[in-house]
């Protein structure tokens, strides 16, 4: 889902590109994980591709929670793609879900996330997000820069909250600002496969807490030819590298990776 840990290769490397036969109405399924912080998710939805954008319905699952959400995509000019989404999250009450800190000098590495285990709640909450990316092209280069505004309503103990996305901490009502910066070598066969891999930067401030991440590190995405596959675009992505600055992971390394299928 759009903004989470794994989630963020989906929201900044680009896809192939569409070809005109296609239905407007596709389907598309996910599966997310990751390591450090672990992780794994697994989401489909319905969209409609629009003159300039897309727009969709999606439910997804992981051991902490589900969620549903609703998404649309608008993309005015070529430099500039706008994303947003409203989502729901219903908390199942294990595996960090809903993990309550006592204030924001509080560690939440894996170490203290074990030994709070079984004082997770099972609750809900809410969060919209609104995503603009910036693109730019230098053949055979390809140049993205995206920002989440992520507003973030849960309801528990508290004052602090595990938030399982972004890996940080947030109030009940609170906001989670993101940038991304990522620069990708364009490689094209004739099969019709896109392979995208560049360097890629991260920064991450968490309003409430007042706690900050950066991370670098490599993005890699690839787009299978669409003969081979004439109803269908499966997608391979990975993420990895080095937390530079991080409470509880700093020079540590993190990985994230999945795969996504559209259906037409």
């Amino acid at each position: 889902m759009r903004g989470f840990w794994a989630a963020l290769i989906l929201a900044i490397l680009p896809g192939g590109p569409a070809s005109a036969e296609e239905s407007p109405w596709f389907l598309r399924g996910e599966i997310l994980g990751g390591a450090n912080p672990a992780g794994l998710m697994a989401s489909g939805g319905a969209f409609r591709r629009l003159p300039r954008g897309e727009a969709g319905v999606a439910l997804g699952a992981s051991p902490a929670y589900g969620q549903a959400s609703a998404q649309a995509e608008w993309t005015p000019w070529p430099v500039l793609k706008l994303a947003i989404s409203g989502e729901l999250y219903r908390f199942f009450g294990a595996h960090d879900a809903l993990l309550s800190f006592p204030g924001a000098d509080s560690a939440f590495g894996d170490r203290e996330r074990d030994a709070l285990s079984g004082r997770e709640e099972a609750g809900y909450g809410r969060r919209l997000l609104v995503q603009p990316t910036l693109r730019g092209r230098l053949r055979p280069f390809l140049l993205l820069n995206q920002t989440d505004w992520s507003q973030h309503r849960l309801s528990g103990r508290g004052p602090y909250f595990l938030e399982l996305g972004y890996d940080t901490l947030v109030k009940s009502r609170d906001t989670v600002l993101a940038n991304r910066s990522v620069i990708l070598y364009v490689h094209r066969e004739a099969s019709g496969r896109h392979l995208y891999y560049g360097p890629y930067f991260e920064f991450l401030r968490a309003r409430g807490s007042r706690l900050e991440r950066a991370r670098l590190g490599g993005a890699l995405d690839l787009v299978f030819g669409s003969s081979r596959w004439p109803r269908s675009r499966p997608r391979f992505y990975l993420l990895t590298g080095l937390n530079l600055k991080d409470r509880n992971r700093r020079h540590q390394l993190f990985f994230a990776a999945g795969l996504s299928v559209e259906v037409h």
